[in-house]
């Protein structure tokens, strides 16, 4: 039982934003709609074992405008069972240009 990389200093309050480190680290992911994070993750290929552990999505989230979504593929098991998802982890807004 350790902490995992999601769970690293995210109760230490940043002095410079006023923030909490796990909003920092996800940018603006809290303001995107869950199906237009569920589309972008639906239009990426089947996450395998051997493939690529991590893209960049943009898409058009509606109010919130063009958001770049970084999603990572991560590995659910049990037993001698395994099953790989694709999991968001942070979301910017994208300019115009």
């Amino acid at each position: 039982m350790g902490n995992s990389k999601s769970a690293f200093g995210c109760q230490i309050p940043s002095p410079a934003t006023g923030q909490k480190q796990g909003d920092a680290r996800n940018g603006i992911l809290a303001s995107v709609r869950g199906d237009y994070v569920a589309s972008a993750l639906a239009s990426l290929p089947a996450p395998t074992l051997d493939g690529i552990a991590e893209h960049q999505v943009v898409i058009d989230a509606g109010p919130v405008g063009r958001v770049r979504l970084y999603v990572e593929r991560k590995t659910a098991r049990r037993g001698k069972y395994s099953h790989c998802y694709w999991s968001d982890y942070r979301a910017e807004a994208v300019g115009a240009g």
